[in-house]
């Protein structure tokens, strides 16, 4: 997800974002915490970014992936 936030990647939609959180969710009870908290700071740092320059109808449906 860092990649299309900084723009190396094509695109992004809210359905890779929501893809992203489900792994998340699965990291949490399948990795070490430590290593689950790092990946999520990234990808929350990365989500935020996104949100600070989406529209209002947009952003709305990436607060829920966050």
């Amino acid at each position: 997800m860092l990649e299309r936030v900084l723009n190396t990647a094509d695109s992004f939609t809210v359905h890779d974002w929501q893809l992203t959180c489900a792994e998340c969710l699965h990291a949490v009870l399948t990795r070490p915490p430590a290593t689950v908290r790092d990946d999520l700071v990234l990808d929350l740092a990365a989500l935020q970014l996104v949100l600070a320059r989406e529209t209002t109808e947009r952003a709305a449906d990436l607060q829920r992936a966050a």
